[in-house]
């Protein structure tokens, strides 16, 4: 760039030499000096007529002719202006800027991103339209003045980003959910999520997945997302879905009351909201045995219908508008099991064997009780439909069997039978203390027997009397009774309907002599003949075997000749 300046006269230049040596001192002379042509100039061919003197680029002064046409600047104040972006939507914007001072020729508007220009642009006021959604864009309007750019104005903006695309929801939980979307058309660099029932927490995220949690169970929320962009200047459109979270799961499941059938079924509601709870209850091959839906306002269920002694699973599952479950909680419990059937049992003199029919349903185990006298005595369980009990048990003992069936801690309903082992019979029976009229009996009990009870009868056949008694003592006394009689006594011991083999003995009672006489009148055809000894003994023999038949032995008697004692 060259700067020149005018001046008003010429000007010849001529250079002569400097020295540094002093000449030395000169006289007064009056000698007449030639005289010398006169110097003429030399013709310069650089010779500018009315130069200006010019400024070379690189520094250096030069002379040119100032009425050469050189370019010129137009010096101004530096522009400070002002951009105003208005009306952004998500393909347009509008521009509008300060009026640049001075005689501006037009504006240039530059759109960095798009590359949109605009020249040639009088007003102080542009549209800008294709934008793209959501999209970051640097304006620079700068005013043309003397075919030369001022300096520039400049102003960042974000156009608006669409709304998300496919909103819907992957997975609800009792306090959250889980929302996914498809990216908008566009460009978006962060989303926004809140709900409409807590729009003051806003959730931030640059994914299209996100979970919103901090909610109640079983209640309905309504999730707003929208789409924004880096800086936060600008959202898009709501797109909002209304979910409801699952309702809380119930606590304290307990099951009580079980019978061989049923049972019955409480628990404590959750926290949140809930229309009802679903009551399910399966066996352990997964059947379904009880199925029902219930009010919001109920907490216990009788189960009924189940299978005799089985292992039951019980759900309870929470329920939200009337569609929507919960996660379900269960326990497991047991049926009883039914009675057995059947029970039989078979004694022995010192053991039992007892068998029976299994109960309806299923069923883990038999326990059997065998109680003597109010006394447990054995105590046992077993898989198998019989037990026994062999040589541990006392003779002609009362005995009472209880079986029952057992699944998981739980009884069915007891069966019983009583029986008594059988009997041994009593020993050493004899009759010792002897009256006329009386029998004092007595005997030995059996070895290893339990309470026994024995049974005592006194027989006569000739004056065919009987007498029976029961006793828990070895001894009986027998009243009443015929003098000089032979009595026939036998003790047996008992044990329920049984009886054993008796123990007898024969005692007579103290005899009461009495004197019968008897007078018999002899005839024979021959004289003297009723007087032959040999007459008088055979008459006695006849008359023995005659009292012996009729009198037997049952009796004491005796018989005598008076004649012979004259």
């Amino acid at each position: 760039m060259e700067t020149m300046a005018t001046s008003d006269h010429h000007t010849s230049t001529t250079y002569s030499p400097w020295t540094t040596t002093t000449p030395n001192p000169i006289g007064a002379t009056c000698a007449r000096s030639p005289m010398l042509p006169p110097v003429e100039p030399e013709t310069n061919e650089n010779y500018i007529e009315n130069p200006c003197v010019a400024m070379l680029s690189f520094g250096a002064w030069v002379e040119k002719s100032c009425l050469e046409e050189l370019p010129f600047i137009c010096y101004e104040d530096r522009f400070y202006g002002e951009i105003k972006v208005t009306n952004v939507t998500v393909n347009n914007a509008t521009l509008t800027w300060t009026e640049a001072p001075g005689d501006i020729d037009h504006y240039r508007v530059e759109v960095e991103g798009d590359v949109q220009t605009v020249e040639n642009q009088r007003n102080l006021t542009t549209d800008l339209g294709s934008l793209t959604a959501g999209t970051r864009y640097t304006v620079q309007v700068s005013p043309v003045k003397c075919g030369r750019d001022l300096n520039p104005q400049t102003e960042t903006f974000y156009t608006v980003p669409h709304k998300v695309k496919d909103l819907k929801v992957i997975d609800v939980a009792e306090r959250s959910v889980n929302l996914s979307w498809n990216k908008p058309d566009g460009n978006a660099d962060l989303y926004s999520l809140r709900t409409l029932e807590s729009p003051e927490r806003d959730i931030k995220t640059n994914v299209t997945e996100e979970e919103v949690d901090g909610l109640l169970p079983g209640s309905f929320y309504t999730v707003i997302v929208r789409s924004g962009v880096e800086d936060e200047s600008r959202w898009s459109e709501e797109s909002n879905i209304t979910v409801c979270t699952k309702p809380g799961k119930v606590s304290n499941l307990q099951a009580s009351n079980n019978t061989n059938n049923s049972l019955l079924l409480s628990w404590e509601a959750p926290e949140g909201n809930f229309t009802g709870f679903k009551v399910n209850a399966t066996c352990s091959s997964n059947e379904s045995w009880y199925s029902k839906e219930v009010s919001r306002d109920e907490r216990t269920v009788n189960v009924t219908d189940l299978p005799n002694g089985s292992e039951i699973r019980l759900f309870v599952t929470t329920v939200a508008n009337s569609t929507l479950d919960g996660d379900s909680v269960n326990i497991t419990s047991y049926t009883a099991p039914g009675p057995i059937s059947n029970l039989v049992l078979t004694m022995g003199y010192s053991s039992l064997n007892a068998t029976w029919d299994r109960p309806i349903g299923s069923f883990s185990i038999f326990t059997v009780e065998v109680w003597q006298e109010e006394k447990l005595v054995a105590n046992d369980t077993t898989t198998e439909t019989y037990w026994e009990s062999l040589d541990n048990l006392k003779s002609s003992a009362s005995l009472k069997v209880v079986v029952y069936a057992v699944t998981g801690h739980l009884k069915g309903p007891a069966v019983c039978r009583s029986n008594s082992t059988l009997p041994r019979r009593p020993t050493s029976a004899t009759c010792t203390s002897v009256s006329t009229s009386s029998l004092a009996c007595e005997w030995k009990a059996p070895e290893n027997s339990g309470t026994t009870k024995y049974k005592v009868q006194l027989k006569s056949n000739f004056w065919n009397h009987h007498w029976n008694g029961i006793t828990k003592e070895t001894s009986y006394t027998f009243n009443h009774l015929k003098s000089g009689t032979i009595y026939s006594f036998w003790v047996y011991t008992l044990s329920g309907n049984e009886t054993s083999t008796p123990a007898s003995c024969n005692q007579s009672t103290v005899a009461d002599w009495r004197e019968v006489t008897l007078s018999m009148l002899c005839s024979a055809e021959e004289s003297l003949l009723c007087d032959s000894p040999n007459t008088t003994t055979k008459i006695n023999e006849q008359l023995d075997t005659y009292l012996k038949t009729q009198l037997g032995t049952q009796v004491n008697w005796t018989l005598q000749d008076l004649k012979e004692e004259i």
